[in-house]
């Protein structure tokens, strides 16, 4: 009865060597490679089935580096590839574990990671990066329009005004813009790349369509006036400090990032009753976020 064997193919020039997956009783798939003088019966028997086409077409060593298998680890999960050249013992190197959009691949001397495959030509996948980013952009627009039905949508008098599903005070024009900013910026560097090496690290399924910021602002206001303000921290991996601004609605006045104090409130600001402030991004009035500024001495601190 022949072995539980799969995708074999011959891992010398000689043809006398030939490695297989096989199903292993107690490892379960296995890289194995079989010779006719293996010491041990197993391999003898294994290289005499599949030399007899019992686990189908033995691929060529010349053909041979257009796929491979391996073990991401001893006993990992089996990793399989389209391309690269056969490793000597891929169970021996350990892989990359994949993020969201990208697939393993070995590049002939090293596993890389990257969401296009990399047999391609440097035209080709950069159109397929492209296409990738244009696609995900327009899938983050419709989540934030998910909030209203296609008749709604349809019958706004103007979608771009329309509220975003998880940004309360952004319109869609303002996400939108945002969006293509993001990206633009994507595409340039895909277009910039003069080999496909530098294609590695693109990732369209992890742009930052969905920004981010956390922190604290020492703040507060006397009567109607916002005193001087500034961050105490900011995180955020989509943002920067010198890209964002207070704003105050009810008055449409805009505090710029200045240092020393960052957010420098030194005029009225306030309509006596409304002390709405807003965190946004200057370069596209993405808000980011909104509080009710406090009242009392300075350095009350506001999270966000």
């Amino acid at each position: 009865m022949a072995q539980n064997c799969s995708e074999p193919y011959y891992t010398q020039s000689d043809d006398l060597a030939i490695q297989v997956i096989w199903d292993n009783p107690s490892l379960g798939p296995i890289p194995f490679v079989a010779t006719p003088t293996d010491p041990e019966t197993i391999g003898q028997t294994i290289f005499a089935e599949a030399e007899a086409g019992d686990y189908g077409p033995v691929v060529s060593y010349a053909d041979s580096h257009r796929w491979y298998s391996t073990l991401n680890g001893a006993l990992g999960a089996l990793v399989v590839s389209p391309t690269g050249v056969q490793p000597a013992d891929t169970t021996l190197l350990v892989a990359p574990t994949p993020a969201a959009g990208q697939t393993l691949q070995w590049s002939g001397s090293a596993w890389v990671l990257a969401s296009f495959d990399i047999t391609l030509s440097l035209s080709e996948a950069k159109t397929d990066l492209i296409n990738q980013t244009n696609t995900n952009s327009a899938a983050a627009v419709v989540v934030q329009l998910s909030a209203y039905s296609p008749v709604q949508q349809a019958t706004a008098p103007d979608i771009t005004l329309l509220n975003t599903l998880d940004y309360p005070g952004t319109d869609m024009g303002t996400y939108q813009t945002y969006v293509d900013a993001i990206s633009a910026a994507e595409i340039a560097t895909i277009n910039s790349a003069t080999g496909i090496s530098e294609l590695y690290s693109v990732n369209p399924s992890a742009l930052p369509f969905t920004p981010t910021a956390s922190g604290t602002i020492l703040g507060c206001r006397t009567d109607n006036d916002f005193n001087d303000s500034s961050y105490v921290t900011f995180v955020s991996d989509t943002l920067t400090e010198a890209d964002t601004e207070l704003f105050i609605p009810a008055t449409s006045t805009v505090i710029p990032y200045i240092l020393p104090n960052q957010f420098n409130g030194t005029s009225e600001a306030f309509t006596l009753g409304n002390y709405t402030v807003q965190i946004r991004q200057s370069s596209t009035g993405f808000i980011l976020a909104e509080y009710i500024c406090p009242a009392g001495l300075p350095n009350v601190v506001v999270p966000f």
